[in-house]
């Protein structure tokens, strides 16, 4: 440090005035009041001074250059002490009830829905981040970004984005292209089994590299990409389940969707499974949707399937029970491996089956029958308007 020499006078009465005048906290009050290191001599010796009043006593009696060490430590010490404490007393202590703190879920990532794959799951399955949190929480709560409401990604400064609506019908045939996950959808990705267990919950824009447990009622999920490591993708054990633009499965899945509870709706999504895309237990719509193959095990009513591609057969087993109040309306339906484009209830007490306007796809005229096990005198049984793909014919149950 530089010094220069001064032959103005040490006001020592400022300076005491000056002390005076700060209500000091208990540490700068040691500083002040206890013993300054004041070097003057070589750097082996520290003259140790008395208390602050004498202080400047003994560097009036020194030297210039001592007189002017003293006031620059006098002044440094004045000046970030003084600020300090100008700024402590002024400044008010933080409300814990508006401490924020956001804690990044590291099993997280955000990427483009063309870029998400199959990932290897954790050794142990993760909590289920809870609504507005990026902390794991309690398990089976809608999964939102940090600071996000259910199923919405945190948009600028943490405030929840609204989560984007479904898409509309489909004008055209569905296919792997036009269902699914919209390409340009950004996806948070999750690894290991996901137990939905708020009511309501909406979860949106993820991929999920293990099972979805769908255990509370009225929970929606949308552009979602589920990649099982085991035979379901998704199983539905409370009632109400809507599944839209998503992507199910693979062909190592045995199925896409077990519905167990009743109340299923599918949309414009893309499912794909060794055994069933969708295996309905009842009161299901699937419409503008890509599948596999569709089957129910018996003793379920109230189905409806409009305007989807089905690539393999739709299989309506009654075995556990008569299949009722079924409707399979503008479909393509079968491929060139389907035995049976329907395989129709022969259970005598089912009934109402309404096939209408489908188109039946097969690889030649010499393919097996449209139907297998069709009862046209069971009541309300209606075949109709149904055709094959390759020639427009009728095609008879």
């Amino acid at each position: 440090m530089t010094t220069r020499e001064t032959s103005e006078p040490f006001d020592e009465a400022a300076l005491r005035a000056l002390f005076d005048a700060v209500e000091a906290p208990a540490a700068l009050e040691a500083a002040w009041q206890g013993k300054v290191a004041l070097r003057t001599e070589p750097a082996a010796e520290l003259a140790v001074v008395r208390p602050l009043p004498d202080l400047a006593e003994r560097a009036a009696a020194r030297r210039p250059t001592a007189r002017v060490l003293v006031a620059a430590v006098a002044a440094l010490a004045v000046g970030g002490g003084i600020a300090g404490v100008i700024a402590a007393n002024q400044r008010p202590k933080p409300d814990p009830d508006q401490i924020v703190v956001t804690i990044e879920d590291p099993t997280t990532t955000s990427v483009p829905a063309s870029q998400t794959s199959v990932a290897t799951p954790p050794s142990a399955p993760l909590g289920t981040p809870g609504p507005g949190s990026g902390a794991p929480a309690g398990p089976g709560t809608a999964a939102p970004r940090p600071g996000a409401g259910p199923g919405g990604p945190a948009g600028p400064g943490g405030a929840a984005t609204p989560i984007a609506p479904a898409r509309g019908p489909l004008a055209e045939w569905p296919n792997a292209g036009n269902t699914g996950v919209p390409a340009e959808t950004r996806l948070q990705v999750r690894n290991g089994d996901w137990h939905i267990t708020q009511a309501g919950a909406v979860i949106a824009d993820w991929t999920v590299n293990g099972t979805i447990y769908i255990d509370a009622p009225d929970v929606t999920l949308r552009r979602v990409r589920v990649a099982p490591s085991g035979d379901v993708g998704v199983r539905q054990s409370a009632p109400r389940l809507r599944i839209e633009d998503s992507e199910v499965g693979s062909g190592a899945v045995r199925y896409g969707v077990r519905q167990e509870a009743p109340g299923l709706v599918v949309q414009r999504s893309d499912i794909t499974a060794s055994t069933a895309a969708v295996w309905i237990g009842g009161d299901a719509t699937i419409v503008d949707s890509n599948l596999s193959g569709l089957r129910t095990p018996g003793n379920a009513s109230r189905i409806m399937l409009r305007h989807n591609t089905i690539g393999a057969s739709v299989t309506l087993l009654d075995q556990a029970g008569p299949v009722t109040e079924v409707t399979i309306d503008n479909n393509q339906i079968g491929d060139s491996g389907t035995m049976a484009r329907i395989y129709a209830p022969s259970n005598p007490a089912s009934h109402h089956i309404l096939v209408t306007g489908n188109r039946l796809r097969r690889d030649s005229p010499s393919a097996p029958a449209a139907s297998s096990g069709w009862n046209a005198q069971a009541p309300g049984n209606i075949w109709t308007g149904n055709v094959w793909s390759d020639t427009s014919e009728p095609a008879s149950p």
